[in-house]
């Protein structure tokens, strides 16, 4: 995989602005309830759709697997909707489930059959560390594109399925489309059923439709895949070319005759714009400036500004659970952050605020997930260290680092941005 370095940092001013936490307003830590616990669950119960386009018919074979092993456990039917149930009862560990059968093809409107012995499967893998109770599953191209990157991660010959390989390649192929590509279950791409899906299933279902308008056929479809596959092992991500092609087929679906006759419109694709975008995953650290500096504060306020290629997963212009990751172990920190705009030039700026009456330690500190465009690979001036924004304007006068919430005595640290 192909990897850079850059570091951007900015200078420590040592002005004052007091009260500058208006802006941005801590968040607590989450709180209790009483009552008596709903024990664990002593069992896991999948329950999955199949989709290429919408199943008919068909089987799903589980294997559970050690190494480079695979056990046939049982076989289990497909129904006529494309869904099927699972029942693995107390086992865990890592399960890899085939799909074999016959479907619709959306784009051609014709009938297709992956035969086993002939067509390579539709696979999913999982990794049930514990019994999980009723859990969603999907089989579909883009889990059998986890797996297939799951599986070129390993060294071992032949290569062979471990727990870290497929945690991180289920999060790889998910993290690159708006949507978990395992735990979603995408429905029939017919206005019946698009209207009762959640957004990310109606995302899943329409894109599984361009997938359909590239690939007609059994061996297309395990092209395609293996194309894919080979630029995530390469780049870590889609080509930009991959994306686009993607997009353009799911368009010119809803466009075709087929979908004129009463499939989905072009106003239901939703969240479309962020297919293909890739995360660069940045490491916050605190430098001390000088010698005599502060090894701990109590309050860091900085911003990054983002080139327009880049933003980060937000509801309402507030970055999602999981988006900052604190990399300290004082877990009383308090963090508020905000995704706004520079006024001058329309670049996004993430602000950050973190505050630990305890202090916190100079050193690594954070790392942020930035969304980036499938066509842009960063510089060394995409990301920018920059002093908190107020309405658009950065306020070089809000210091870096201070001792007390209320910016009343200054450290000295510099923040740097390793991406």
């Amino acid at each position: 995989m192909i990897s850079r370095r850059f570091i951007t940092t900015a200078a420590t001013t040592i002005a004052l602005l007091l009260a500058t936490m208006t802006l941005l307003s801590g968040c607590g830590g989450g709180g209790s309830s009483s009552g008596v616990a709903t024990p664990p669950p002593t069992g896991t119960m999948l329950v999955g759709t199949v989709a290429k386009g919408t199943f008919s018919s068909g089987y799903v074979e589980t294997y559970y697997v050690s190494g480079a092993i695979e056990v046939l456990q049982r076989t289990t039917t497909i129904a006529s909707n494309g869904t099927f149930t699972l029942d693995l009862g107390t086992h865990t560990g890592i399960v890899l489930l085939k799909a074999y059968g016959t479907y619709t093809n959306e784009a051609t409107n014709s009938t297709v059959t992956i035969t086993k012995g002939i067509d390579a499967p539709l696979r999913t893998v999982l990794n049930l560390s514990v019994p999980s109770g009723t859990i969603p599953v999907a089989i579909t191209p883009l889990t059998e594109l986890a797996v297939r990157n799951a599986l070129a991660r390993s060294t071992a010959v032949p290569a062979a399925l471990t727990q870290e390989n497929i945690i991180a390649a289920n999060a790889l192929v998910s993290d690159i489309f708006p949507f978990d590509v395992v735990a979603t279950r995408p429905v029939s791409p017919d206005a019946l059923a698009l209207s009762s899906a959640s957004d990310s299933q109606k995302c899943y279902s329409l894109l599984l439709c361009g997938i359909s308008q590239l690939a007609s056929t059994p061996t297309l479809l395990d092209n395609l895949l293996a194309s894919y596959a080979a630029n995530l092992s390469s780049y870590g991500r889609l080509l930009a070319a991959d994306i686009t092609n993607l997009t353009t087929a799911t368009q010119t679906f809803l466009s075709s005759g087929y979908n004129q006759s009463g499939y989905a419109t072009t106003g239901q694709i939703p969240l479309f714009p962020e297919v293909g975008y890739y995360t660069t995953l940045v490491t916050i650290t605190t430098v001390k400036n000088s010698s005599a500096a502060s090894s701990t504060a109590n309050m860091i306020q900085f911003s990054l500004l983002l080139d327009s290629n880049l933003t980060v997963d937000n509801t309402a212009n507030i970055p999602n659970s999981g988006v900052i990751t604190l990399l300290t172990a004082v877990q009383t920190t308090t963090t508020a952050a905000n995704l706004t705009t520079d006024s001058a030039t329309l670049q996004p700026v993430l602000n950050i605020a973190l505050n630990n009456s305890s202090g916190i330690s100079v050193g690594a500190l954070a790392t942020i997930k930035i969304k980036t465009a499938p066509s842009y690979i960063p510089g060394p001036s995409s990301i920018l260290v920059t002093h908190l924004y107020q309405s658009g304007i950065e306020q070089t006068l809000i210091p870096y680092a201070s001792l007390m919430d209320t910016n009343s005595t200054t450290v000295d640290w510099s923040i740097n941005a390793t991406y």
